[in-house]
């Protein structure tokens, strides 16, 4: 309780510390130069972004990893588009297949 009211009293003078305090003044023209100080910030061109990439060689890496890879995934599904189709035996059609062409229906003799 005691450490409460010493806070308390702490931030009472720091309040009544403040009531002496002027209002900061500026030229007439602060505020114009402000604005556009930020609004020149949030226009970045697109040239800007190009121009960082060549300054740092690892964001110019970076992008190429990941162009080569979608080119890579493009790549791939382009080609996997262009697959012949197969058919749909089953392991026993391609077994009584192989039997019919390597085995001839006439019957072997052996000799004993």
């Amino acid at each position: 309780m005691n450490k409460d009211k010493e806070i308390e009293k702490e931030v009472d003078k720091t309040l009544r510390s403040l009531d002496h305090i002027k209002k900061a003044k500026t030229d007439a023209y602060f505020y114009a130069r402000l604005e556009e100080r930020l609004n020149s910030r949030d226009a970045i061109s697109t040239w800007d972004i190009w121009a960082s990439l060549w300054k740092e060689p690892r964001y110019l890496l970076g992008a190429l990893s990941v162009v080569l890879i979608i080119f890579v995934n493009v790549y791939s599904v382009i080609q996997y588009d262009h697959l012949p189709e197969w058919d749909s035996t089953t392991n026993e059609e391609v077994e009584n297949t192989l039997a019919e062409e390597y085995v001839p229906d006439l019957p072997i003799l052996y000799n004993d």
